[in-house]
């Protein structure tokens, strides 16, 4: 009998094989964005993918209509859940279909070029500017945020550390390159996800015993902190800096959360939270477009800013798609960590964990983007490919159906569990970032006054004497009370609030009726209320802990009407 021909390196196979086309394209819709709704094409050949990944596509394709049916507008919702699915598979499709064949010089050439011609356009806004003009305190391009030209950067890095047939000059010169964008782009997180990414690359070429070890420490210490309340007490003392550095997220992540209680089942509609939850100005990451222009252009507001994202990849999808959708969404993150592993392909591990862990304070996996999300699916199909080569490969020649049930029944199990653990560590971050360290306290309400109208254009006053007892008190976080006005749909926004005072030097002041321990509000407090077309407004008071995202405690909801002068 003979015996099955040895399957070539998988590792390799991109980096040295495609000296054609292969490649081209995907390099061609990095730099111009709306070339690749020419990908569409490759939808002709699913069939051509294994039966397991079939069925995984399937039901997330399935999933996200399914939760479009859910919108406040569903029709919409629905051309759009289904163009982007259609999109999305498009492009795994294109990876598995060039798995060995795959000519990645393309795309480093063309991450490059958009990294370069970004750099000019910054030297030369500078030349430029004059006293005053806004300026982007990072490296950004005319669509590519800060955040984004540091994700740019990070797989520049990934392809000159992992692409080893590549010459070393090139090799040298991409990384270069990378890591200008990846530290000009200012992107912290892009920076954490760079290491990850290029520690999942390395892992297997590790010992056994340090990899062992490194597991069982890790284990070690997750139950340590499980385990002692005096560790976690120590680990608590190290969140508010790492909050501080949130830079708004925290905000950000409840306004999620809470429009994704909203819309349980299937969201706001895909490219339709930004309608929901974006602030007033549409330019607000893309400081480069107001430099180039007079001004933020009017008509990106007509678009209810589809780009907004909630810096989290699975509170983002459980608010614009539900748990319907989102489901779908971290069934699609299961498989591409499965293929990433299965491929043996270290590039696919380090474009697959960095995506991922980036998705943690960031979403780089939306389609359209500006390349990254793209990148990411075609590594997705790749490795899939080689994946499947690979198992064809070393299949003995007698293998039934039943072996082959089996495969796949492990494969979806597997698929399944990689899901519920991307899950878990996606929304680790927000939940314990966002979860009030230590502060379980009650506010004392002593007076609460809230005026039933207010005037149109004028600021709105209620008055608020509050007390946060000494037991509760912590000396490096001040309460604040914070004014919000709320949608039907009880998404809040702040407009206005006050911060409370250390109790014991209002006594050293001599203020009459404060108390001696804890913190203390005794004042006004303005807020702006916004007209709408309904005859009340409905207002919200919450105390909040600096850092946190989340109130400390809820006061009070009341209503209040506009009256003319």
């Amino acid at each position: 009998m003979a015996k099955p021909t040895p399957a070539a390196d998988p590792s390799r196979l991109p980096a040295t094989q495609g000296q054609g086309s292969s490649g081209r394209f995907l390099a061609a819709a990095v730099i111009l964005v709306p070339l690749g709704a020419a990908v569409l094409g490759q939808l002709r050949h699913f069939r051509a993918l294994p039966s397991e990944m079939q069925a995984l596509l399937s039901a997330f394709v399935v999933l996200q209509l399914v939760a479009a049916l859910f919108t406040p507008h569903p029709i919409i919702s629905l051309a759009l859940a289904g163009l982007r699915a259609a999109v999305l598979v498009s492009w795994i499709v294109y990876g598995y279909q060039r798995a060995s064949t795959l000519q990645l010089k393309w795309l480093a050439g063309a991450l490059a070029g958009v990294v370069a011609a970004a750099a000019a356009l910054a030297a030369y806004l500078r030349l430029q500017a004059g006293p005053g003009d806004p300026l982007p305190r990072a490296l950004e391009f005319l669509y590519i945020s800060s955040n984004g030209m540091s994700v740019l950067g990070m797989l520049l890095v990934f392809l000159a550390a992992l692409q080893g047939s590549w010459h070393w000059t090139a090799r040298m010169l991409l990384g270069l390159v990378g890591t200008t964008s990846l530290v000009l782009g200012m992107g912290k997180t892009a920076w954490v996800a760079c290491a990850l990414g290029l520690a999942a690359a390395y892992w297997p070429r590790l010992p056994a015993w340090l990899r062992g070890s490194s597991v069982a420490a890790a284990l070690a210490g997750l139950l340590a902190v499980a385990a002692l309340p005096q560790l976690q007490n120590t680990l608590r003392t190290w969140l508010p800096p790492v909050r501080q550095a949130l830079s708004g997220r925290d905000t950000v992540w409840a306004d999620a959360a809470r429009t994704a209680q909203a819309h349980p089942l299937g969201g706001t509609g895909p490219y339709q939270y930004g309608a929901w939850a974006a602030p007033n100005d549409p330019c607000a990451t893309l400081t480069t477009l107001e430099s180039v222009s007079s001004a933020c252009p009017a008509w990106l507001n007509s678009f209810g800013q589809p780009w907004r994202i909630a810096h989290n990849a699975a509170l983002h999808a459980f608010a614009e798609t539900g748990t319907v959708g989102g489901a779908g969404w971290l069934l699609l993150f299961g498989a591409a960590v499965f293929g990433a592993w299965k491929s043996r392909w270290p590039l696919a591990r380090a474009v697959v964990a960095g995506s991922v862990g980036l998705n943690t304070l960031d979403n780089v996996t939306l389609l359209p983007s500006p390349g990254y999300a793209e990148i990411f699916f075609v590594i997705v199909g790749a490795s899939w490919g080689l994946y499947a080569q690979r198992e064809k490969a070393a299949k003995a020649p007698d293998a039934g159906q039943a072996a082959d049930n089996l495969n796949r029944t492990k494969t979806l199990g597997q698929v399944t569990a990689l899901s519920a653990a991307v899950a878990v560590g996606t929304l680790a971050v927000p939940w314990v970032l966002m979860t009030p360290p230590g502060l379980p306290g009650r506010v004392e309400v002593q007076h609460f006054i809230t005026p039933p109208h207010y005037e149109p254009g004028e600021v709105y006053a209620l008055y608020a004497q509050l007390h946060w007892p000494a037991q509760q008190k912590q000396s490096t976080r001040k309460p604040y009370l914070v004014i919000e006005q709320c949608t039907r749909l009880n998404i809040c926004s702040r407009i206005g609030g006050a911060s409370f005072a250390d109790a014991a030097e209002m006594v050293s002041a001599g203020q009459v009726g404060a108390e001696a321990g804890g913190y203390e509000l005794k004042e006004w407090v303005y807020a702006r209320v916004t007209s709408t077309p309904e005859q009340t407004v409905r207002l919200r008071a919450s105390v909040f802990v600096p850092g946190t995202g989340l109130p400390l405690a809820e006061l009070a909801t009341w209503e209040v009407s506009a009256v003319e002068r």
